[in-house]
C-alpha cells in the first residue's frame, strides 16, 4: 500500500486504520511513502555528480540468523555496488559481513554519495514481528549494539585479553633492560617504543578490517598516551610517583 506523503491525509496514521472485516490495515499490508508527483514541481538545488566526489557504495549486506529465509541472497547487489564505487577516484565499498551497521555509519559523514543496493525494506517490519527471535536479534544488534556470544568465544577473549595485557605490559619495560644504569634514556626508549607499537597495531587494525589504517594508527596513538598521562597524574596526585 503506497500512500502519496504530500496528500491531505498524510498525518493519518493508515496502519491503524480499520478494513471490513475489523482488521489493522497494517496488519495486512506493507505501507510504504511515496513522494508523489508534486514533488518533480518543489523547487530545489541541482546537484551535479562528479567523478572527484567521494562515494559510499553499499551492496548486499551479509543476513544472518532467521533473516536469511526472509531475503534471499541478491548476488547482482555486490556487482553493482562495486561497478558504481569503480565509478568514482575515491570511494568506499561495503559489500557482504563488510556492510555493517558500525562501518556504515563510520563513512557516511564522509560520503558525498552514496548508493545502497540491497533489499528493500518496506515490509521488513511485519517479517521480523512475525518471528520474536528475528525481532530479538534485531534490537540486540542496532539498538543495544550487542551480539550473541557463546561459552567457548568468552574463554578465548578472557585468554586472549589476558594474555595481550601481560604481553602489553613488558614491552615498555625492554628499553629498561637494554639501558639498565640510565633511568632517563630508559624512560624516553619506553616512551619512543610504546607509541610506536600502538600506532602499529592501531594500523593493523585498520588494515584488517574496515578502516584506515593511518588514522586509526594515531587514534591508536593518541589514546596510549593520554592513557599513560592520566596514570602518572593519577600516580602522583596520591603520592606514588617520585
Amino acid at each position: 500500500m503506497a500512500q502519496d506523503r504530500y496528500c491531505l491525509f498524510n498525518s493519518n496514521p493508515v496502519q491503524a486504520l480499520v478494513d471490513g472485516r475489523s482488521e489493522y490495515l497494517g496488519d495486512r499490508f506493507a505501507v510504504v511513502f511515496s513522494p508523489g508527483l508534486d514533488y518533480e514541481g518543489m523547487p530545489r538545488r541541482k546537484t551535479n555528480i562528479r567523478r572527484s566526489d567521494r562515494a559510499l557504495a553499499i551492496g548486499a549486506p551479509a543476513i544472518g540468523g532467521e533473516w536469511r529465509s526472509m531475503f534471499p541472497p541478491l548476488p547482482e547487489a555486490d556487482a553493482e555496488a562495486r561497478a558504481v564505487g569503480a565509478s568514482f577516484r575515491s570511494s568506499t565499498v561495503l559489500t557482504g559481513r563488510q556492510a555493517t551497521l558500525r562501518a556504515v555509519l563510520r563513512e557516511l559523514p564522509e560520503a558525498e554519495i552514496l548508493h545502497f543496493a540491497g533489499h528493500a525494506l518496506a515490509d521488513a517490519v511485519n517479517h521480523i514481528c512475525s518471528k520474536p527471535r528475528a525481532w530479538l536479534e534485531f534490537m540486540m544488534a542496532h539498538e543495544l549494539q550487542l551480539a550473541p556470544l557463546e561459552e567457548s568465544q568468552a574463554r578465548k577473549s578472557a585468554i586472549l585479553v589476558g594474555f595481550a595485557a601481560i604481553l602489553g605490559s613488558l614491552i615498555p619495560l625492554v628499553p629498561f633492560l637494554v639501558f639498565p644504569s640510565d633511568i632517563i634514556l630508559g624512560m624516553i626508549g619506553a616512551l619512543v617504543v610504546a607509541a610506536v607499537v600502538l600506532f602499529l597495531i592501531g594500523w593493523y587494525k585498520g588494515k584488517t578490517t574496515i578502516g584506515r589504517p593511518y588514522r586509526s594508527g594515531t587514534q591508536m596513538l593518541i589514546i596510549g598516551i593520554v592513557s599513560a598521562v592520566a596514570g602518572f597524574l593519577i600516580a602522583y596526585l596520591v603520592g606514588a610517583a617520585p
